[in-house]
């Protein structure tokens, strides 16, 4: 090189002025130099974060190769992918090259190992309900949940419950049985749902409110919590009123001919012996107690109605 003429300083080189010029230098690995005629290292630029530069005198940021999927870099001038890029921890992701920071998985997803490119959409029956999540979550008993990449799971309605985690259908939701009312959503057991009182009785399924229980009605009763049904009163007892638990026994003399009877007075049989009993009763029936009173045969079938007979 001819010493009286001035020193080229290339792209991608520099020269060091203690040195006398006499040479120019490439920019070593991690760096570019975009432009001719530098005098320093310093014009040599780092590789940004989230690429690298493998090999010396690099002319533009081009040539600082790009972290790959899943990876991600945070900082400058480095000159081998191993120590510039890393993978992505578990609940974030790179979705493409060149990332300086991996971002997190967004609510609905997760990642569950390193290196993710795109974080998965939770199945249903699962939920992620915040951002950066490594695994999902399984839908309590009580709710349900059908579609996928969904951040949080939908409670059963009133008047249904669902006893199993990880639904993935709304037909998981059952309806409540008869007898029961459930004004509260997401119930996951038939031990929480509200039961019927005595006296009430409910034959529905899936009723949401304690209106559905509807009281017994006269002649009728239940003693029993959640029931379906009403029981009538049996013969000798009766009930006046609606919404019984218990029946009331017809007061003596008198008896109930039928069961199911709301009014002892005006449906008994009266007992007495005649003829005090054809004063004191006024009930067409005794005119039966006292034809078979008299016959030679017992209260056949007051015996079979479970009445007591009388001798002869």
């Amino acid at each position: 090189m001819n010493s009286s003429q001035p020193l080229t300083v290339d792209l991608g080189y520099y020269t060091n002025i203690s040195s006398a010029a006499t040479f120019q230098i490439p920019c070593p690995r991690g760096t570019y130099n975009p432009s001719p005629g530098k005098f320093n290292i310093s014009s040599c630029i780092l590789c940004p974060k989230g690429t690298y530069g493998a090999l010396t005198a690099q002319t533009s940021d081009a040539a600082c190769v790009k972290c790959p999927l899943g990876t991600a870099g945070s900082k400058q001038g480095q000159v081998a992918l191993a120590s510039a890029c890393r993978p992505c921890a578990q609940g974030s992701y790179a979705s493409s090259v060149g990332q300086s920071n991996c971002g997190p998985c967004p609510v609905g997803s997760w990642a569950a190992g390193n290196g993710t490119i795109n974080c998965p959409l939770a199945p249903a029956g699962k939920f992620v309900p915040i951002v950066g999540q490594k695994k999902c979550s399984l839908c309590a008993p009580g709710y349900t949940q059908s579609t996928i990449g969904a951040s949080a799971c939908i409670p059963c309605a009133a008047g249904k419950y669902n006893p199993s985690a990880g639904s993935s259908s709304t037909d998981a939701c059952l309806m409540v049985p008869a007898g029961m009312f459930s004004p509260n959503p997401a119930m996951s057991s038939l031990s929480q749902i509200p039961l019927c009182p005595t006296g009430r009785y409910n034959n529905l399924l899936g009723q949401p409110a304690a209106s559905s229980c509807q009281a017994c009605s006269p002649g009728g009763h239940q003693d029993k919590c959640g029931q379906s049904t009403c029981q009538p009163c049996v013969i000798g007892k009766y009930s006046s009123s609606s919404g019984t638990a218990t029946c009331i026994s017809c007061p003596y003399p008198s008896t109930s001919a039928l069961p199911g009877l709301s009014s002892c007075p005006n449906y008994c049989l009266c007992l007495l012996a005649a003829p005090v009993a054809a004063i004191l009763c006024t009930n067409i029936a005794f005119l039966i107690v006292l034809v078979l009173r008299y016959t030679t045969r017992p209260f056949a079938i007051f015996m079979n109605l479970g009445f007591p007979t009388m001798d002869m």
